[in-house]
This record gives C-alpha cells, sequence and structure tokens, in this order.
C-alpha cells in the first residue's frame, strides 16, 4: 500500500496522473458517503441545477486554490462543469448530499487522501479537505473533530461590514412589516366579529319584536267579542252602522263610503262599540255628517243599536207587498224609480246618475216612501227634468200612467211556415223558359 508521502510526492510532481485508481482507492473515496454521492462519482448525471451549481463552485475553489490541472482532471464530475463563483457570504448550511457529493470530489481528486497542509486554498476548498479526513465544519465555522472530540474556542467576534448591517436593517424593516401586517390582520378580524356580533344582536332583537308583536295580536284576538251566535241568519253581525265582523282576523272592522263612494278602512277593534265611535269620528273629520249614517247617542252618552228592518225578515207588519191581484206583465209598483225587492222582501228606491249608471237609494216598507225618496235623491243630484219624478199633487203621490198590459201595445205573433197547413202553403212560381225562335236570324 503507498504511503501518504508517496501520493504528496505524486501530486507535487508536474507529469499527469492516471484517473483510475486501485480499489482500496475507491473504498475510500465512497466510505461513509450517502448513495447519491456514489452515484454522481459513478458517472451518474445530474438530478437539477442545484447538484450542478455546487459542483460548479468546487471547480471555482479548485482553480481559484491553484490547484493543478492534472489533479482536477483526475474527477470527471468536475471535468463535465464550468467554474461557477459561489456568492459573497456563503452562510447557508449544506445538507447531507451536497457534503458528501463535495467531500467525494475531494477524495476523488487526491485518491482518497487530501494533502495535510493548504497554504493559500480556497476557504470552500479548505472546509472539505477537513470534511474528507473525517473532521466535522459548520458554517464556514471552526472546524470540530470526531464526535468524541473537544470543541475549539470561539474565535473574537468581527465587527460588521456595512453589508451585514444594511441586510440586519433590512431583515428588522421585513420583520417590522410583517408585524404591522400581522396586527391589522387581528384587527380586521376583531372588527369583523364585532359586526357578526352586531348583527346577530339586531337579529335577535327583531324576533322578539315580533314575537311581542305576535303575542300581542294574539291577545287582541282573545279580547275581541264575537257576534251573537243566537242572532238569525239574515240579521248582520253587527249592531251599529259601518261596523262587520272580519272572520279572517276574528275583529270588528270600521269603515265608511268617502265622497267618492269607495271604501275606507279606519281599523279593527275589540268591540263592536269601539269600532261604531271611531267610525263616527272619521266620517266627521271627512265632512260627511249628515251624509252619511251616524251611529245616534242616548243621554247617558251610550251607542244606541241602529234599527234592525234591513235584513230581518221576521218582522213584516209594516211593509206593504204588491198588489198579489194585478196582472203578471204588470209591473210591481206604480211610481218611477221603485220596484219591489225579493230578496229583502221591501221596496227598493234607484235611480240613474249623469253617466247612466243605476244608483241604490235604500229599502222602504211602502212604495210612496221609496217614490218620495227617488224624487229626493233626483233633486240633490240636480237631475231635475233630466230623469223622471213622480209628481205630487195637494201633497198626493201621482202614479204614472199605465198603458193595458203594462208594458205597451202587444208584440206581433208570427207564425212559422211549419205551422200553417201544407194546402195553404204558397208554392213559388215555376222558372220562365226563352221562346225558341226570338234569337233566330
Amino acid at each position: 500500500m503507498a504511503s501518504e508521502a508517496q501520493l504528496r510526492e505524486e501530486s507535487e510532481s508536474s507529469a499527469p496522473t492516471p484517473t483510475t485508481y486501485k480499489p482500496w482507492d475507491t473504498a475510500r473515496i465512497t466510505d461513509g458517503l450517502c448513495a447519491r454521492a456514489c452515484l454522481l462519482i459513478g458517472g451518474e448525471p445530474f438530478a437539477n441545477k442545484k447538484e450542478r451549481r455546487v459542483v460548479g463552485w468546487m471547480r471555482f475553489a479548485f482553480e481559484a486554490s491553484g490547484v493543478e490541472p492534472h489533479v482536477i482532471r483526475r474527477c470527471p464530475l468536475l471535468e463535465s462543469v464550468d467554474a461557477v463563483e459561489p456568492p459573497f457570504g456563503l452562510k447557508v448550511m449544506w445538507n447531507d448530499v451536497r457534503q458528501d457529493v463535495c467531500t467525494a470530489i475531494m477524495r476523488q481528486c487526491y485518491g482518497g487522501y487530501p494533502p495535510p497542509v493548504a497554504t493559500g486554498w480556497h476557504p470552500l476548498l479548505s472546509k472539505f479537505r477537513l470534511r474528507s479526513v473525517g473532521k466535522k465544519w459548520d458554517r464556514f465555522g471552526a472546524s470540530q473533530k470526531g464526535k468524541g472530540g473537544k470543541k475549539k474556542g470561539k474565535k473574537p467576534a468581527k465587527k460588521k461590514t456595512a453589508a451585514k448591517k444594511s441586510s440586519s436593517s433590512a431583515a428588522k424593516k421585513a420583520d417590522a412589516k410583517k408585524a404591522e401586517k400581522a396586527a391589522a390582520k387581528k384587527a380586521a378580524a376583531a372588527e369583523k366579529a364585532e359586526k357578526a356580533a352586531a348583527k346577530k344582536a339586531k337579529a335577535a332583537a327583531a324576533d322578539d319584536r315580533k314575537a311581542a308583536a305576535a303575542a300581542a295580536a294574539a291577545a287582541k284576538k282573545a279580547a275581541a267579542v264575537p257576534p251573537d251566535p243566537e242572532r238569525a241568519p239574515t240579521e248582520p253581525s253587527s249592531r251599529f252602522w259601518g261596523v262587520c265582523w272580519c272572520k279572517t282576523r276574528r275583529r270588528w272592522l270600521a269603515n265608511y263610503r268617502d265622497a267618492d263612494g269607495k271604501h275606507r278602512t279606519i281599523g279593527y277593534f275589540n268591540t263592536q262599540e269601539e269600532a261604531a265611535r271611531a267610525r263616527d269620528q272619521a266620517v266627521r273629520d271627512a265632512g260627511l255628517e249628515g251624509k252619511r249614517h251616524m251611529n245616534a247617542v242616548d243621554a247617558t252618552g251610550a251607542l244606541v243599536p241602529k234599527p234592525s228592518g234591513l235584513h230581518n225578515k221576521l218582522d213584516r207588519s209594516a211593509v206593504v207587498a204588491p198588489d198579489a191581484a194585478r196582472a203578471p206583465t204588470e209591473t210591481t209598483s206604480k211610481f218611477w224609480g221603485v220596484t219591489w225587492n225579493k230578496q229583502s222582501g221591501r221596496w227598493q228606491a234607484l235611480y240613474k246618475d249623469a253617466n247612466g249608471k243605476k244608483r241604490h237609494i235604500g229599502y222602504f216598507d211602502n212604495q210612496e216612501a221609496a217614490a218620495h225618496a227617488v224624487n229626493a235623491a233626483i233633486r240633490r243630484a240636480g237631475l231635475e227634468g233630466r230623469r223622471k219624478t213622480n209628481p205630487v199633487v195637494d201633497g198626493q203621490l201621482v202614479p204614472r200612467a199605465r198603458k193595458a198590459n203594462g208594458h205597451g201595445p202587444p208584440r206581433k205573433s208570427r207564425k212559422r211556415r211549419r205551422d200553417e197547413p201544407v194546402a195553404t202553403r204558397r208554392r213559388p212560381p215555376p222558372p220562365r223558359r226563352r221562346a225558341a225562335g226570338r234569337d233566330a236570324c
């Protein structure tokens, strides 16, 4: 086996050394290295640019250290790349694969025995010389012996250069920006949580209001006094003008007609007395007192129910019905604008306004009272002379003139041809024939 002195003499000689070694040299080169480093030394191509860049750094370190070219040629891995200058102040921690690759390169160039003295070498080459002989090293720091060896003393701290100071200030600024961003993000999250809490509280308050309104509505419905269930089917639900029972809401509805004849709703009440008083006040506010029915009040201030004769069919003693002995084609009433209403069983008074629409006036017990109401309504509408009225002589109404059958002359009856006897039917004349010699020349 060759000694270390012989290897040193071989490296110092100017003659090139062959790149093939003995088996013991190969074992020395790959001793303790990872599989990737062994594959690269054995001729495996690079897996990525990082491996090529690290080998380029090693070639630059060899050339910068003045190592002979024939020593560099011993490693085919160095021959396959160009020299690349490592970055200034290389402080990155090398991983195991990069360290093993560089160590394998160092061992292959020197046959497994790097020179013990490396004066004037590049720092990168010096570190891997120590690494190749089994010593540990940090990020370009002091080398260490094996696991059981003692650590060397710490070197005195060097003064920071301008570049280091600028890098540290830039790092501080970056940290400050990160802290500001984190604080802003935290404040935004807090604001978002506060808005969500406010929205939730608002929704809860709205739900409480809805629940309170529903409870109040239920209480009002429970406090409402419904109509008398024992009343006659034809009687109205309320005893007062402008008041009726609402079946859907289960409360009393107050309404009236305005000056244009349109229905106006006032509101819903628990009792029909409250609804009647509210309806009368709304009629007074609209200036329609005297033009609309008003609920009477007695001396004690209590409301007086309206007379129950409008739909009550049980009491008809005051009603004068039409003459039953009249002709079937004769009208029921003797006066203009008066007719008998079978549904209510009373006399109905109505007239046509300026637009030709029928206007209902009311129901009466006899046709004379209905005729007087028709005359008064036509006078109020300013249609006197344009509509027929019932004449009054000495305070008595004069019935209108009637014809024989009450509806004018009888309609002429037309017999159908099929009803005539066959013998009396008139045959159509035969078609005329043209003379034979009239068109002759």
